[in-house]
């Protein structure tokens, strides 16, 4: 396999003439980035708001690597910002509606309750605890491959995963890796309509389903190692006599998260819920349509949100004696609106500051770097974009980048825009759930638990299984060419 040979030349293409390469000493401008990430997470962390400490670190970064501060944050921030906001806005305002729609009718419950039937039955004893977390896992898999991201999947999906532990007396520590775990295999599996697939398809000019069988292979490989350690910790906390503990949740698992404010769940009582078959209809539906059908994002979401309100129309809590449940509707339409409102600010935010980075001489000797690496292509481009995702504190930037540097020499380095897209969507994901980040602190916070509690299992999902399934990923890339 040919290896790859990368000139220290320009960063990723610029967006505006404030984005030209800064001067002064690159070595000192990357200590300077390094420094600023690592204070980011920090105040993030502490309940900064993430939106502000974007906009403060790219001053900070630009200043440290002899930009103009003020041409830059006019120029190339607001034009990464916008950018992201115009082509993902849309699209994650319907994904927050339709998430909303399933939350608000109990849809959700409906099939996490099929799910509970199907693997749990009978049971009991320890053959009981096992399949009720892989019930909760199982789940969760099939709604987030579906299209439930994360800002969705925390406050729809971590009280269903503490409900079924509790009855199940699962030590809860582990409801956000299972949850982490089933997010980073939908993000990379091939054909899911989440937004890092949308926007690796554009970047890189492929299909949703690019590199199908590696990225099936390798997707296929973090689900194995997901289920081992799920049976692994069942039956070690089932030895050691660990059990459900009720507790409030800690403050010290992080301030409010980026996203704004939880949901407010649906009440389902005891009042009946949708079929569960038909509520998978719309999700399913979703993926065909966008995954495999070939339709763009937006007109398959709205689709499915107008089928959702359709099938669940005698579900929503009623506000009024009406036969139609305008204001429920209304509400929960409201709620999904409001929840993506600033998730889209925070991810404007990062890509402003993320453009900001990628104008620097460090940046540019970061790409120069990945010259002297005697390593096959494949690794080298994964490795850089998972690196340069973290540098730029966003994983969308990591697409970015790793498409504008190696997508015109694919031809040269022997690596298709398929393998690039379906490696990328891997790497990204390696470091895209560090401490501070925003998934992460929502996760921890809707389980009550702190970093020291919960972190663990995360970090071994969504970090350590990506990083083997990447690999995996990039072997079926060498070895079959002709699959990507």
């Amino acid at each position: 396999m040919q290896k790859i040979a990368i000139l220290a030349a320009a960063p990723p293409a610029p967006a505006s003439d404030a984005m030209a390469s800064g001067g002064g000493n690159p070595i000192v401008g990357l200590l300077v980035i390094l420094l600023v990430v690592a204070l980011l997470m920090y105040l993030v962390y502490r309940g900064m708001d993430a939106m502000l400490g974007c906009c403060i670190a790219a001053c900070v970064v630009a200043l440290g690597n002899s930009l103009n501060v003020y041409e830059s944050m006019m120029g190339a921030f607001w034009t990464g910002a916008c950018n992201v906001i115009t082509s993902m806005g849309f699209t994650l305002i319907l994904s927050c509606l339709l998430g909303q729609i399933y939350l608000r009718t109990g849809a959700v419950d409906s099939i996490g309750a099929l799910f509970q039937r199907f693997f749990v039955g009978n049971s009991t004893g320890i053959t009981m605890k096992l399949r009720s977390a892989y019930a909760y896992f199982f789940v969760s898999l099939v709604l987030c491959i579906c299209g439930m991201n994360v800002y969705v999947a925390v406050f729809c999906l971590i009280p269903m995963g503490i409900t079924i532990f509790r009855k199940a007396d699962i030590p809860k520590r582990s409801t956000a890796g299972m949850l982490a775990g089933t997010l980073a295999i939908a993000c990379c599996c091939p054909g899911t309509p989440l937004y890092t697939n949308v926007l690796a398809s554009a970047f890189f000019g492929t299909n949703s389903t690019a590199a199908l069988i590696p990225g099936l292979l390798g997707a296929a490989a973090m689900l194995l190692l997901n289920v081992l350690w799920i049976r692994s910790f069942v039956n070690k906390a089932d030895k050691n006599g660990d059990h459900f503990v009720e507790e409030k949740p800690s403050a010290s698992a992080g301030g409010m998260p980026p996203e704004g404010p939880p949901p407010v769940p649906a009440d389902t009582g005891e009042r009946k819920l949708p079929n569960p078959w038909l509520a998978l209809l719309p999700l399913v539906l979703n993926v065909i349509l966008y995954g495999f059908v070939g339709w763009a994002i937006e007109p398959t979401l709205i689709l499915s949100i107008l089928l959702a309100i359709l099938i669940f129309l005698p579900y929503f809590a009623r506000e009024d004696s009406r036969k139609l449940p305008v204001k429920s509707i209304n509400s929960a339409l409201t709620a999904g609106a409001a929840a993506a409102a600033p998730v889209i600010l925070v991810m404007a935010a990062q890509m402003g500051y993320a453009a900001i980075v990628s104008a620097t001489s460090a940046f540019g000797m970061v790409i120069g770097i990945f010259s002297g690496l005697p390593l096959p292509a494949e690794l080298t481009f994964g490795i850089f974009a998972s690196i340069s995702g973290f540098l730029s504190g966003d994983s969308i930037a990591g697409l970015a980048f790793s498409s504008n540097v190696f997508l015109p020499m694919a031809e040269t380095i022997g690596v298709s825009a398929g393998a690039m897209h379906r490696i990328a969507l891997f790497a990204v994901s390696i470091l895209d759930t560090i401490p501070i980040c925003g998934g992460v602190i929502a996760m921890l916070r809707a389980s009550g638990m702190t970093h020291k509690e919960g972190y663990g299992p995360i970090f071994r999902t969504s970090v350590v299984y990506v990083a083997i399934g990447m690999l995996v990923c990039i072997v079926a890339c060498m070895l079959f060419p002709g699959l990507t």
